[in-house]
């Protein structure tokens, strides 16, 4: 039996999951999924046992002040793991448990047994620093996306650490790097959540920019429509990986964007350290890239497969783009090396060996 703990309201919105939860179901293996009581609205229709602890005001206030201060870390984590968290989830014991961020294996660590252990540490909610000694160096896996994030939380050993992309790599969008076409390729595409901590407010001025000469394709869910601007087209349903492949392989250009004025202490670590999942997807379907400067994407001006921007704004991101179209052939190879680089990373987890 494999046990999975997901502590965040969107399990839908998380490729990871649903990546991880396919695989499990082609192998035809027994798993429990336990959620927030808050996803139920999302996951009704899916296998899931949900958890509830909103009612508890101390973890509300213990989270709350951990998101602004870190002096507390220690005692706050501690607390809110050991004390709230372990009393409402009731599981069995099993073969492997899948915690989605450190947090939740913290509280059940005392109380059950399991002969494999993973934390997968894609969001990084609540991290804290050098982990790995708080869990005494248990024989846990930590499956995440950076080297930094692991040094971070104190994941040093290669016995003991997974670095993979957060997304697996679909068999889909392999042959595409071999396919690539730019003479049928148009305008700027930005595919994925879109909120106030990934830049909302510059992709809602750039696609009303009177400036803007190219298309700009928004694929996600956005208050904006299609006729508040010029050469501006407005996907807002839900679309499959091969859809999505389809859509990117149609786009010119990919945007990555963060706002870091309205990213709280703990997400802001985890936007710096990260590497964003459309970036990978774009990368792989052959998409130069314009993003937001930081740790979690330098591999972008690393193989110079496109541009990064310290605060990025309209003008900024019209610029930009004018500037890949006009040396594309450059920025196209140095998407060749970064997807590359991406194909040749250990990026599958054997669950079954």
């Amino acid at each position: 039996m494999i046990i999975i703990i997901f502590p965040h309201d969107w399990p839908h919105k998380s490729p990871t999951l649903l990546q991880l939860l396919e695989d499990i179901n082609k192998s035809k293996l027994q798993y429990e999924l336990f959620l927030p009581i808050k996803a139920k609205k999302y996951w009704s229709s899916h296998k899931a046992k949900y958890f509830d602890i909103s009612f508890n005001v101390f973890s509300r206030i213990a989270i709350r002040i951990l998101t602004f201060f870190s002096n507390f870390d220690r005692f706050l984590i501690k607390y809110v793991a050991k004390d709230i968290l372990d009393k409402e989830i009731n599981i069995k014991d099993g073969h492997t448990l899948i915690c989605f961020d450190f947090f939740f294996y913290r509280a059940l660590l005392r109380k059950y047994n399991f002969k494999k252990k993973y934390i997968f540490s894609t969001e990084l909610f609540l991290y804290f620093k050098n982990i790995f000694r708080l869990l005494n160096h248990e024989e846990v896996l930590l499956v995440t996306q950076s080297k930094i994030r692991a040094d971070f939380l104190g994941f040093r050993s290669s016995l003991n650490l997974r670095l993979v992309d957060n997304i697996k790599i679909d068999r889909e969008f392999l042959p595409s790097i071999q396919q690539l076409n730019s003479q049928n390729r148009n305008g700027l595409l930005y595919s994925g959540t879109i909120c106030k901590e990934l830049g909302e407010k510059t992709i809602e001025k750039l696609a009303i920019d009177p400036n803007r000469s190219y298309r700009f394709t928004i694929h996600g869910d956005t208050k904006i429509n299609k006729n508040q601007g010029q050469k501006l087209d407005i996907i807002k349903e839900y679309l499959s990986d091969l859809e999505i492949r389809e859509l990117m392989l149609r786009s010119k250009v990919g945007l990555v964007l963060y706002d870091f004025n309205k990213i709280s202490r703990i997400r802001y670590f985890n936007f710096e350290t990260g590497p964003s999942g459309k970036l990978l997807k774009y990368i792989l379907c052959g998409l130069p890239i314009i993003g937001t400067e930081c740790t979690g994407l330098y591999d972008v001006e690393k193989f110079k497969a496109g541009i990064l921007l310290t605060n990025p704004t309209s003008k900024e991101i019209n610029a930009a783009y004018q500037k890949i179209i006009h040396n594309y052939d450059f920025y196209k190879n140095g998407v060749s090396k970064f997807s590359s680089e991406i194909l040749n990373r250990g990026k599958f987890i054997d669950f079954i060996k």
